[in-house]
């Protein structure tokens, strides 16, 4: 989306975007590498480019600042999704949490008052 507030074409291959596997460094040297283009992207904003009507797709086109804040709210719900994945991720060797949960039926655990197993801390993860 900034690119596109900045009227920066970059092609994309959606399919292969969902593909991406990284393990240890590789993971942040990628991240490393998106947040200098974010800060890249964010440096070459202009105002004019917050007023502009940009195109997106097959939309028509609205005000970079409208972009931005309707696109808001997509990139909240990926950041809980990543979120969500590093805890994951972080409880895959700690089995007795994982098998306390199998023990609920998905309608158990929606119509049951008990609690949920405490997931360990990212201190002792």
């Amino acid at each position: 989306m900034l690119a596109a507030v900045n009227s920066v074409r970059i092609p994309r291959d959606r399919a292969s975007e969902f593909k991406v596997e990284a393990v240890g460094n590789q993971l942040n040297t990628l991240l490393d590498q998106a947040d200098v283009w974010l800060d890249d992207q964010v440096g070459a904003m202009s105002a004019e480019d917050l007023s502009a009507d940009r195109p997106r797709g097959d939309r028509p086109p609205r005000p970079g600042l409208v972009w931005l804040l309707t696109n808001y709210g997509h990139a909240r719900e990926h950041l809980a999704q990543m979120e969500l994945t590093k805890q994951l991720y972080g409880t895959r060797s700690t089995t007795s949490v994982m098998s306390s949960w199998s023990d609920v039926s998905p309608l158990q655990s929606l119509t049951s008052a008990q609690t949920p197993p405490a997931l360990p801390s990212a201190s002792a993860a």
